[in-house]
């Protein structure tokens, strides 16, 4: 059995194709390496970007925070509704007072 020194010494054409096949397999990982710096770099760029968002969402949430309901707008409608239909019955009611009433009391005298 032949023991391998460093040197390229072939043992049944075994060691020269494990040489091959490592040169290979440093040729592909340096390729990965440089796909995953790219992607390191594309992640990085997103992540910027997914702060901006974040920013922007907080803003619109703020907003919204501030913004009128459904239910706050129907009441305020119903609540001016009452207010009208008071004041336009009041004011009937005091144009009954102030004419027609005198009418009566003189009519019935």
């Amino acid at each position: 059995m032949n023991v391998y020194d460093g040197q390229t010494a072939d043992v049944g054409g075994r060691l020269g194709g494990v040489e091959n096949r490592l040169g290979t397999l440093k040729h592909r990982f340096g390729a990965v390496e440089i796909r995953l710096g790219a992607v390191e770099d594309r992640l990085a760029g997103v992540e910027g970007r997914l702060g901006v968002v974040e920013g922007r969402l907080a803003v619109v949430e703020e907003r919204l925070g501030h913004t009128a309901t459904k239910a706050w707008v129907l009441g305020c409608a119903a609540a001016l509704l009452i207010g009208m239909l008071t004041g336009t019955l009041g004011g009937f009611w005091w144009i009954v007072q102030q004419y027609i009433g005198p009418l009566l009391r003189a009519s019935a005298t």
